[in-house]
């Protein structure tokens, strides 16, 4: 990814999503932080205007990284230490790669030992989506630790889900 990068994580990106069904997923990037002395930036999730979760990225030379979740509601979530790499710049179809990281349950943060993440990117095309027509790589995680998704460069998710739930609105 020559300069770009599949996840633009700048503080007021936002993403709009339709959920299957109706209604909206609001993906907003709100703030710089700290996960296990590395910095991220937190994606806060709302649907239908409910905090339903925050998740933890970062992004360098292409690549980004998945550093982990959390899902307020239920107090539950996952850090994972180095980060995941969800993206391993640049994409190709056919594509694949994998992350060995160690596992931390939240709230408490107890390790539950280490873990392989293994990642491929599917395909390569154009999707459309409510927002319009994008040229994506889909991409898959074989645990389920991250949802089918499908990124555009200089974009981020245009699409993402078991089953296509959401697509890009705006």
């Amino acid at each position: 990814a020559a300069g770009g990068t599949y996840l633009p994580l700048v503080a007021g990106n936002r993403w709009t999503y339709a959920v299957e069904g109706g209604g909206t997923e609001v993906q907003v990037v709100d703030r710089e932080l700290t996960v296990l002395a590395r910095p991220a930036f937190a994606i806060v999730h709302r649907v239908d205007g409910i905090l339903v979760q925050e998740d933890y990225w970062s992004a360098a030379g292409g690549d980004v990284f998945f550093h982990g979740i959390y899902r307020p509601i239920e107090d539950f979530g996952r850090f994972y230490e180095p980060p995941l790499r969800a993206v391993d710049a640049p994409l190709a179809p056919g594509s694949t790669w994998a992350s060995t990281a160690e596992v931390f349950i939240l709230p408490d943060t107890s390790s539950i030992g280490m873990a392989t993440f293994s990642f491929a990117a599917r395909s390569e095309g154009d999707i459309v989506v409510p927002a319009g027509t994008f040229h994506t790589f889909e991409i898959e995680e074989d645990s389920g630790a991250l949802p089918r998704r499908w990124v555009a460069l200089d974009l981020g998710t245009v699409r993402f889900g078991p089953d296509i739930r959401r697509g890009l609105l705006e």
